[in-house]
């Protein structure tokens, strides 16, 4: 065998690989669910524009691939053999995680002016954000489960509030400031210059708290009650 007839078949061997261990994770159902509701919102997209020749929400699939980028972390942080790569993901999934539960503030997009076709882009927007966040609250329970067994319950849920106070900041930052993930990585001093001016500068935005504190409870709100719902599926509550 030749080496590139045998690289093909080393790579389509570890792709069946990976794809068969992902079909047995236990986070492989609702995978699937969030994929067919962000499906379905990419095809409210096209349906809006074959039906008014217009098109509008064309940021919706690229934030969508942000929002799902934790689910890839979560997934190589499953997998890893060494503490350090481990670490790596782990700190990579809680800089990408914001983008998940930031889509519920692309409804802001919604506009009933546009007449009838608008009722297209609100399905779109909430079919892509009820994926996004879905999604991103599968990794954060994954990653609580992780902090409950290995240190303590009480841990856990200090961890989930933690994630979900700089999430809740992280989103006011991408909404308001215009800061993407990576520029935590690229533009550090901007970024830490520019929120910490917002939130407590002189002239800090009167919005920044009490929206980053509304964003806090409503995620809240929302990882307890899916939580509390996967609870009771388990206990045969809902049966």
């Amino acid at each position: 065998m030749d080496p590139l007839t045998s690289a093909a078949s080393s790579s389509v061997s570890f792709i069946a690989g990976q794809v068969s261990w992902l079909r047995r994770h236990p986070v492989f159902p609702l995978l699937a669910a969030c994929a067919g509701s962000a499906l379905l919102s990419v095809v409210l997209l096209f349906t809006r524009k074959a039906i008014t020749g217009q098109g509008r929400l064309g940021f919706i699939p690229f934030n969508l691939i942000l929002a799902f980028i934790p689910l890839a972390f979560l997934l190589l942080f499953e997998r890893s053999q060494k503490r350090g790569h481990a670490i790596l993901c782990s700190m990579l999934w809680l800089l990408f995680f914001p983008n998940a539960p930031y889509m519920l503030t692309d409804l802001v997009h919604f506009d009933k002016r546009l007449g009838p076709a608008s009722w297209l882009d609100l399905l779109a927007l909430v079919a892509a954000a009820w994926a996004a966040l879905l999604g991103g609250m599968i990794t954060l329970r994954f990653m609580q489960d992780r902090v409950r067994l290995h240190r303590s319950p009480v841990m856990g849920h200090g961890f989930v509030l933690t994630v979900l106070f700089l999430t809740s900041i992280g989103i006011y930052i991408g909404r308001f400031l215009r800061f993407h993930s990576w520029h935590a990585l690229l533009k550090p001093q901007d970024l830490i210059q520019e929120t910490t001016a917002r939130f407590l500068g002189s002239m800090a935005d009167p919005m920044a708290w009490p929206f980053t504190l509304a964003v806090f409870g409503l995620l809240c709100c929302i990882h307890y009650s899916l939580s509390a719902f996967a609870h009771a599926s388990r206990r045969g509550a809902l049966v």
